[in-house]
């Protein structure tokens, strides 16, 4: 095998010299199916696809160097790689995608957000609309203080027209308008998730989690819905009750309002009754949680779906008050048959039927293992760690997952204790088959898994009933300070927190994806060498090549402190000199240093001289320009020569025509 890769080797370097790139292209495709996990042989492979018009198959080289670049662990070099086929060959979908993954690997949130926002646009726009909105969850599941992904998946949502999607991405994105700061745009957003589910069926649990951050903020939840919003005063009077009852100086004022709408047409109707029952039995508020609960079994009686939530509140009522909640025992008793687990669809995001051995998994599920079985054949195995870490318990036991697990070394994660539920009902009647439109999933695939002692999910369809509060003092807390997430709450959406991370403009496209870390922090440079192992020595020109596409990569990132040493190092190579000395010097110029960049550029034309190359006439009119800026007349006279000869049509000879008449 090696003779064979050397001859190869040598063959393509002799077309190349020749310019028989074509050629140079078969056989750099030869040697990459002899050795295919070689960075360098795809480097050039893709170089030379590039060059002879061959633009969709260069950007798969390079998608496959970006690959093997990421399977190592080499994060920077594969975004070069990846931003390369970007230009190369175009964006498309799925490269926008493996660029937005590899930025998030990388731990530059911002950085994700562009490319992944693109990857959504493209897939929406050849209405692959679960690609799109699976690629917005898993933005918003690594970023859970940035709203634009949301924001968008609210758009992609209305696009798809099934109210539960929509009333569901306005919920969640109303949860991370709370954790970025943003309690008007969060209460924006709840009112047309409430709008679109007045019973709040669905949104109210999402919208749980924004609990804390009213509760510190009381100001920003209004009494009365935002102007123009379509919510019932019942719904809204819940959903602020169950926000703002842990704050002392405004429990009794929101419970006050709670009761006053429960009597005539504004009363809270469905799932918000029974919330507001709840609420009102652990405050002592007999009457009103009687006349609450009522309400609730007149609308969820024969709902099979809640069936189970409202025997645990009639049954927790009894205990109240014997005597006066007889009725609830009397019904409890009736609901008791109803009260098992259900399999059908799951009403709130983050929840779902207890899955069994052998029983079929969810669409979404079955995704997440087909991506983590693709990541692990690639090699990738602590990404495809996180994907399935992902999964939720209650789909663990599942033998296809087991499997999967197996595979990545994982094993099942233990039963952990359930909180206090309402447990749900079984699969809905045939009339109450509108109750249970699947939801929009946003615990998308591949997102990062909850920390290690997360509270455990809820069971199917189930509603915690709110525990009684400590009436305490009110803690103390910054307005201006953005509101944490609350720790040790469950949450259906499978978020993970990353702190200090904040909510940055979104860049203008995938274009202009900069470094998410403060500064030019150095991190290794190509080792080709080691890269490039048992390939021969022979390749230490096309060595050069490749520490150059790199550098490329490196500045086009933005990222020009990393390439200079790379560059500098071409310095030695005559044929590559000028290339590199072209981009030190606009590095340089583009940071105010016009000194660095003419030291620099003389160097690459000492380094090339007697190399034909028209980069080298290219780099003497930036070299002159800058001479002349800075007064050295000697410098920028000599260099006329070498304009002549490559670049003679150029603006500057007329400049430097007085120069060379004075001199004679």
């Amino acid at each position: 095998m090696a003779g064979e890769r050397q001859r190869l080797l040598q063959q393509a370097a002799a077309a190349v010299r020749r310019g028989d790139l074509a050629g140079a292209a078969e056989l750099y495709r030869q040697l990459a199916e002899l050795v295919p996990n070689d960075p360098a042989v795809l480097q050039r492979l893709g170089d030379a696809l590039a060059r002879i018009g061959r633009q969709e198959e260069a950007r798969d080289a390079l998608r496959r160097l970006a690959r093997v670049y990421r399977s190592s662990g080499q994060t920077n070099h594969a975004l070069a790689a990846l931003r390369r086929a970007a230009r190369v060959g175009g964006p498309s979908a799925e490269l926008m995608e493996e660029l937005g993954e590899a930025c998030l690997e990388a731990g530059r949130m911002a950085d994700a957000r562009g490319p992944l926002l693109e990857a959504s646009r493209l897939y929406a726009e050849r209405r692959d609309l679960a690609s799109a909105r699976r690629t917005l969850e898993r933005g918003a599941s690594a970023s859970p203080t940035d709203p634009t992904y949301l924001e968008a998946l609210v758009a992609l949502t209305d696009q798809i027209g099934a109210e539960r999607d929509r009333a569901a991405a306005r919920a969640a994105l109303s949860v991370t308008r709370c954790r970025a700061g943003d309690l008007a745009g969060a209460v924006a957003a709840a009112a047309e998730a409430l709008a679109l589910d007045p019973q709040g069926e669905d949104v109210l649990e999402v919208l749980a989690r924004a609990e804390a951050a009213f509760e510190r903020h009381p100001e920003a939840l209004p009494d009365q819905p935002p102007p123009g919003a379509a919510v019932p005063e019942g719904t809204w009077a819940t959903f602020r009750a169950r926000c703002l009852v842990g704050r002392p100086d405004t429990s009794q004022a929101v419970l006050d309002r709670l009761e006053s709408v429960l009597d005539g047409e504004h009363a809270p109707a469905g799932h918000a009754a029974l919330v507001a029952a709840a609420l009102l039995a652990e405050a002592d508020r007999h009457d009103a949680a009687d006349r609450a609960a009522r309400i609730a079994v007149r609308d969820l009686g024969r709902s099979r779906r809640f069936a189970g939530q409202l025997r645990e509140l009639l049954e927790r009522l009894t205990t109240l008050d014997a005597e006066r909640f007889a009725w609830a025992a009397q019904a409890a008793g009736r609901l008791a048959g109803a009260a098992t687990h259900r399999t059908g669809a799951i009403p709130v995001p983050g929840t779902g039927p207890v899955a069994v051995g052998g029983a079929d998994l969810p669409d979404e599920i079955r995704a997440r293992l087909f991506e983590a079985e693709a990541l692990l054949q690639h090699g990738l195995a602590d990404t495809a760690r996180r994907a399935l870490r992902a999964i939720p318990a209650r789909f663990q036991e599942h033998p296809d997952v087991l499997r999967v697990f197996g595979a990545a070394g994982m094993s099942a994660e233990a039963p952990a204790p359930q909180p206090v539920v309402v447990p749900d009902a079984p699969a809905p009647a045939p009339e109450d088959a509108g109750d249970q439109a699947p939801p929009i999933a946003l615990d998308a695939p591949g997102a990062p898994s909850a920390e290690p002692d997360a509270p455990p999910a809820r069971p199917a369809g189930t509603t915690t009933i709110p525990a009684p509060r400590r009436q305490g003092p009110e803690q103390e807390s910054s307005p201006a300070a953005p509101p944490a997430a609350d720790a040790g709450e469950d949450f259906v959406i499978v978020f993970d927190d990353e702190a200090g991370e904040g909510v940055t403009a979104p860049p203008a496209g995938f274009e202009d994806v900069q470094q998410a870390a403060g500064g030019d922090a150095p991190v290794d440079g190509p080792d080709l060498r080691a890269l490039e192992e048992g390939i021969g020595r022979a390749m230490s020109e096309a060595d050069a090549e490749t520490s150059y596409q790199m550098a490329l990569g490196l500045v086009e990132m933005g990222l020009f402190g990393q390439a200079r040493p790379v560059l500098e190092s071409l310095l030695a190579v005559p044929e590559r000199a000028a290339s590199a000395g072209m981009l030190l010097v606009r590095g340089f110029r583009e940071q105010d240093a016009p000194a660095e960049a003419l030291a620099a550029g003389l160097r690459a034309l000492e380094a090339g001289e007697g190399v034909v190359d028209p980069a080298r006439g290219q780099l003497a009119v930036e070299l002159a320009e800058l001479a002349l800026a800075a007064g050295r007349r000697d410098e920028a006279r000599r260099l006329a020569g070498l304009i002549q000869r490559f670049e003679p049509g150029s603006p500057l000879l007329a400049r430097l025509a007085p120069l060379a008449a004075a001199d004679s």
